[in-house]
């Protein structure tokens, strides 16, 4: 039965979703099986969250950090209310499906803390990073929290966030962090609407579209069935909850020039630069062999375009094996784009949204038993995401926002690296495994080292 509340349609399920405040808050509204999945999973491991780091221009360190709280803390009052993402608390009932009941209160300053590193005060801005990530959101309540940090040693300041990954995706919560925070007055939100009904196609046709998506379905599932199997050698899974978190800033012209001169989309080259900076970083500690290759799930993002604003993951993985052994940077980069074309044409982003739709009609105890199960298995080495951010500016009480550095659930995996296009920075986010790669800083920097190789390789196919 669809619900129906006085300011229009909301959920009626796990995948349909209409607007409807006061409804909403009345009655809840039922998980999605890609948000439920989150939640289930959250016995196999940390909870499962993501997070940002956003930093603010050298001129904050100028501003009263009290002042500069206070005007985060009031904005967040002022306008979370109105974020369907950021005004949900879950509400786990036993044997049943988790659902999100709206919040009509959230106070800005149980939601932000304050914190100053440096000169004489108790720990360092990588401590301070590792203390604020590492703890998990808040449940007595919309599971999300912030930080305004700064270093009063050399003045840096930087909002940190960390979320529940129910809540959504990378995508998702860079979207609401522009509308929580910013100077400019947030945009409304696209209001999610009932589809009209689909004007009627002749019946080979509508037969021809049928079998075309469920072939591609079909070659999705084998492609994924071929990535179900133990992830190559080279990087181990998750040993401890322990986190270590490191940042790398690259020139997001530079990056733009480099793969129009090498005739890639920027996606592609910003994953050779991640197997380029891994192939450094496994070089100098044991070393790597030819043909060597590590598997990445790489999101892709199934977004619809009037999603309603309401946050959520629409994502659906694909495996990528990013070549880590040793080799010329352009022919790296030439196996990485010729990997990447390939996965589209095999189906894996449908084969996964069927999947997901099957679990989402599952009882709410087999869904937590069948996702338990898958995601406590280990099918890849690593996670890597590239964002499409924002190349507008924006600023933070007059101050501008001048890098993003994501900060990515890693589950099973030792290592997550995400990347997201912020005016004219990419901001990449390195999440790992404290025990398998401590020295997380070392890898972040080979990372901007294989954007050098890159960009001075040359081009007649022999570097």
């Amino acid at each position: 039965m669809q619900a129906r509340s006085e300011s229009g349609w909301i959920a009626d399920g796990r995948g349909r979703t209409w607007w409807g405040r006061r409804g909403r808050a009345a009655a809840g509204v039922p998980l999605r099986a890609p948000d439920a999945f989150f939640v289930h999973a959250a016995g196999t491991g940390p909870p499962p969250r993501l997070g940002a780091i956003l930093m603010l221009a050298e001129q904050a360190g100028t501003v009263p950090l009290a002042e500069l709280g206070e005007h985060l803390a009031q904005r967040i009052s002022a306008r979370a209310p109105a974020l369907p993402m950021l005004s949900r608390r879950l509400e786990l009932r036993s044997g049943r499906w988790p659902r999100w009941v709206h919040v009509d209160d959230v106070a800005g300053r149980g939601r932000l803390g304050v914190r100053s590193v440096g000169r004489g005060r108790e720990g360092t801005w990588r401590s301070a990073l590792d203390e604020f990530f590492d703890a998990a959101p808040p449940v007595d309540g919309p599971p999300w929290r912030m930080q305004l940090l700064r270093d009063a040693d050399i003045g840096r300041t930087a909002v940190l966030v960390t979320v529940h990954h129910a809540l959504g995706d990378g995508v998702a919560l860079t979207d609401a962090l522009i509308r929580l925070l910013t100077d400019a007055a947030p945009a409304p939100a696209p209001r999610a609407v009932r589809r009209p009904a689909a004007r009627r196609r002749p019946a080979a046709r509508a037969r021809l579209r049928r079998v075309g998506r469920a072939a591609l379905a079909l070659r999705g599932l084998v492609s994924l069935a071929s990535a179900i199997r133990p992830p190559p050698a080279g990087l181990p899974g998750a040993a401890t909850p322990a986190r270590r978190y490191a940042t790398a800033a690259l020139p997001a012209a530079k990056v733009r020039a480099v793969a129009r001169e090498r005739g890639v989309s920027s996606t592609a080259l910003l994953l050779a630069v991640v197997a380029g900076g891994l192939h450094q970083y496994l070089e100098g500690r044991d070393g790597t062999v030819p043909g060597e290759r590590l598997r990445a799930m790489v999101p892709r993002s199934t977004r619809p375009a009037r999603s309603g604003g309401d946050g959520g993951n629409w994502t659906a993985g694909m495996s990528l094996d990013l070549p880590v052994g040793p080799m010329p940077p352009a022919r790296r980069l030439a196996a990485v784009a010729a990997g990447l074309a390939e996965l589209a044409p095999r189906g894996q982003p449908a084969a996964t949204d069927l999947v997901m739709a099957a679990q989402g009609l599952l009882p709410a105890r087999l869904h937590a038993r069948v996702v338990r199960v898958i995601a406590g298995r280990r099918f890849f080495n690593l996670n890597v995401s590239v964002m499409p951010g924002s190349r507008r500016p924006h600023r933070v009480a007059g101050l501008p926002v001048t890098t993003v550095f994501p900060v990515l659930s890693l589950g099973t995996v030792a290592l997550g690296i995400g990347l997201i296009s912020w005016a004219d920075t990419i901001g990449v986010g390195v999440t790992a495994d404290a025990a398998v790669i401590p020295d997380a800083d070392e890898l972040a920097d080979c990372l901007a080292l294989a954007l050098d190789d890159l960009a001075a390789a040359p081009t007649d196919g022999t570097g």
